[in-house]
């Protein structure tokens, strides 16, 4: 019965009044929907927007143009500022200083000095993650700091992560953790020495492979007591068969001689859309 009255009171405040109001007698003239900030004992409310990972937005059949939703993977509403046929799927309110920069996860990470490695897994280039590696970063999250596991950057599946290994030295992985592979390619550049250009395997394994991005598969935190040098690796590739996307990751790795010898690792993980407008080859 009170359901039946509450659905009676809005169908005749949308008629009423050509707009509908969710507990307000006053929605906005200008819109044809307006929520109170507060509930009707005066408690204050947000509205709640459709949560979904990165996988099961991009499974949305046909999404409308103008399509709202909140990607729970990249933080953030999104909108549909494509077509039904072809979305494409933008934070909404991200930053215009980058042309076609569509969104960035970046993540910073101050680890003890004293951190357990690994001296042999993850040489080869490519391959498959055993998850019970404890030498992952992912897996020391897991263990020491679980609230910080979600923050490692992901998107549209692709995932980075390192592995640490003996001598102050960490490898730099890209993983796909998506259900099917995906084919890649494109190049590394790393400071050490210079750019480098390489065959990425035609193939990026699902579930679980990774991918080693620094030309010589490894990077350094670099002893305080010689220089503090900040070490980088960047990768910039783009996967086969969709729009023409670019992925950008970057690591860097360095000790801090000021906050207790400390290894300091900064991951920004970034993803260009195609040029919009211009010459298209």
């Amino acid at each position: 019965m009170i359901k039946n009255i509450i659905i009676i009171g809005v169908i005749i405040s949308s008629s009423a009044y050509s707009q509908v109001g969710i507990n307000t007698q006053n929605p906005d003239p200008s819109a044809n929907l307006t929520v109170s900030p507060v509930d009707l004992n005066n408690n204050a409310k947000g509205t709640l927007l459709s949560a979904m990972t990165t996988i099961q937005r991009a499974a949305i059949s046909s999404p409308a143009q103008g399509l709202i939703v909140y990607d729970s993977e990249l933080k953030c509403l999104m909108s549909n500022n494509g077509t039904p046929t072809a979305p494409i799927w933008e934070c909404i309110g991200g930053s215009n200083a980058t042309p076609g920069l569509t969104y960035f996860k970046q993540f910073h990470y101050a680890l003890p000095s004293g951190i357990s490695y690994n001296s042999g897994s993850f040489s080869a280039q490519s391959g498959i993650i055993n998850n019970t590696d404890q030498s992952l970063l992912s897996n020391w999250l897991r263990t020491n700091d679980p609230s910080q596991l979600t923050e490692l950057p992901m998107i549209d599946g692709i995932r980075v992560d390192i592995v640490f290994k003996a001598g102050d030295t960490y490898r730099p992985l890209i993983i796909n953790t998506n259900a099917t592979g995906k084919n890649l390619f494109g190049l590394t550049k790393a400071d050490i020495s210079g750019t480098f250009n390489w065959n990425m395997p035609s193939v990026f394994a699902a579930n679980g492979g990774y991918l080693n991005i620094d030309n010589d598969r490894l990077l350094g935190w670099d002893n305080p007591n010689v220089n503090n040098n900040i070490e980088t690796s960047i990768s910039v590739f783009r996967v086969l068969g969709d729009n023409g996307s670019l992925y950008r990751v970057t690591f860097w790795g360095y000790t801090d001689s000021t906050n207790g010898n400390k290894h300091q690792i900064h991951i920004l993980l970034e993803k260009f859309d195609p040029q919009k407008g211009g010459v298209h080859n």
